[in-house]
């Protein structure tokens, strides 16, 4: 009736200013950890990315969803 959607987007570690101010023997044992499948942390770039797709009328059929954005990460 109103036409709106309701959705939450779950990211994994995402390589923020703060995090890669970590030491890089801490950001590479998180990546190892993860066992990350994409070989890499999520950029805020790909958080937007699919922001980005619920937004717009690309995603106004998707409601009720938790969309993970970790690389394939909780699959392992």
């Amino acid at each position: 009736r109103f036409n709106i959607t309701v959705n939450a987007l779950s990211p994994a570690y995402v390589a923020t200013e703060r995090l890669m101010q970590q030491s890089l023997n801490q950001v590479t044992d998180v990546r190892r950890q993860l066992k990350v499948p994409l070989d890499r942390l999520a950029e805020p770039d790909d958080i937007a990315k699919v922001m980005e797709f619920f937004v717009t009328d690309l995603g106004d059929y998707v409601t009720g969803q938790t969309i993970s954005i970790c690389g394939g990460a909780i699959n392992f």
